[in-house]
């Protein structure tokens, strides 16, 4: 909210929604897609997808806006697996 509220450049690059999260999501695969850094490279195009998509709503998780929401949401499933 500091970014957005402070209109920083990255909360208008990514639209004012979760401005770090994004960032990092970008940066992630900005380095990944070097052919230094890239271990992906045996992976076929649906293992790819599958993996980025992963990656990217583990660092999206990460962004406090949700975090009371996604906390609640698990506290509301590991009351009905008990």
């Amino acid at each position: 909210m500091f970014l957005v509220s402070t209109q920083a450049s990255l909360a208008t690059r990514y639209n004012d929604r979760a401005p770090l999260e994004s960032h990092h999501c970008a940066a992630t695969f900005g380095i990944l897609l070097n052919d230094e850094f890239n271990f992906t490279t045996n992976f076929s195009n649906e293992e790819f997808r599958m993996f980025r998509h992963l990656v990217i709503t583990c660092i999206m998780a990460t962004d406090m806006g949700v975090h009371f929401s996604k906390l609640a949401q698990f506290k509301a499933l590991s009351m009905k697996e008990g």
